[in-house]
Order: C-alpha cells, then sequence, then structure tokens
C-alpha cells in the first residue's frame, strides 16, 4: 500500500500505511529542512489539514508533493 493509495486531490484524503508515515517523514524533514515536526504531525483528524499546510509551506502544486512523497 503505497503512502497516497487513496489519494483524492479534490479533497487531499490520504489512506497511510502503518509505519510508513514515519519513514517518509524524517526523509522528508531531510529533503525539506524548512520542515518541522509539527508541519508532519499526522493525526486522523489533521490529514486534510496537514496536507494544505505542506502545499503552502513549499509552495507546490498538489501533483508535486503527491509525486515527491510516493517517491520517498
Amino acid at each position: 500500500m503505497s503512502w497516497f493509495s487513496n489519494y483524492h486531490p479534490s479533497s487531499h484524503t490520504v489512506a497511510v500505511a502503518p509505519g510508513s508515515w514515519e519513514i517518509r517523514k524524517k526523509r522528508l524533514k531531510m529533503q525539506y529542512p524548512i520542515l518541522t515536526d509539527n508541519d508532519l504531525k499526522l493525526e486522523a483528524s489533521n490529514r486534510e489539514e496537514m496536507f494544505r499546510n505542506l502545499l503552502i509551506k513549499l509552495d507546490m502544486t498538489t501533483d508535486e508533493l503527491h509525486a515527491i512523497i510516493r517517491a520517498l
């Protein structure tokens, strides 16, 4: 199961495979030092908000962010 296996661009809804987010989170922080633990804090209640905030902070499109996370 990929990190964005249930990704829906219109709603930014994602499903995270168990354990995969911690690995991807570490890789994102290494690739983008501007990101903090708070930026990447993923909980069921904040998935959409976290994704929107990442788009803004990294100044990326949905497709760009999706591609980066899938490549991690």
